[in-house]
């Protein structure tokens, strides 16, 4: 801002609370923490990947919900290397933003395309949101970042996550 002193920059800084849905952080529970972000072309979220593991996570669990059918169709191999900075990678249905299915189209081939480029990756398809929230409450631990990539309507996952994973915590200790 031109003109404008170096207390006021500072101070302006300070109280930004970042761009919705850009590397967004949703808190954190029993020391897991989370991280919403709308990234969902390969080059964003490779980028996502690698910033996310500056924070040294014990490990870095990604959940992807591909975003259109023709985008699935055009980029499912381009998505092959995205998640390597990730630990495991869990891929949802595909969000289709008003898009008619595409016959034969659908989230399972970027999961082949990521196994084909790299089999010994942890790649996971779950379309399921129960089951999803299910398995990632029991695969997470303290330590860890769980990262929600795309452009759709998987914002609400962390949430749904903590309240089972403090409900799991509740439960145990009322035992």
């Amino acid at each position: 801002m031109a003109g404008a002193s170096e207390d006021l920059l500072l101070h302006a800084l300070g109280r930004f609370g970042g761009v919705p849905r850009r590397f967004e952080s949703r808190g954190s529970v029993n020391g897991i923490g989370f991280i919403d972000d709308y990234a969902h072309l390969p080059g964003e979220v490779k980028p996502t990947l690698e910033t996310a593991r500056l924070f040294n996570p014990a490990r870095l669990v990604a959940v992807f919900q591909p975003h259109r059918f023709t985008r699935t169709r055009d980029l499912a191999f381009e998505f092959a290397d995205a998640f390597c900075s990730s630990d495991f990678l869990f891929v949802t249905d595909i969000y289709s933003a008003g898009e008619k299915i595409l016959p034969g189209v659908n989230a399972s081939m970027i999961v082949e395309a990521i196994r084909q480029s790299n089999p010994n990756f942890e790649v996971y398809y779950e379309p399921s949101r129960e089951q999803l929230v299910k398995k990632l409450s029991e695969l997470l631990k303290s330590g860890d970042i769980l990262i929600t990539l795309g452009a759709g309507d998987l914002t609400s996952l962390p949430d749904q996550i903590k309240s089972r994973i403090q409900s799991i915590l509740l439960d145990g200790r009322q035992r």
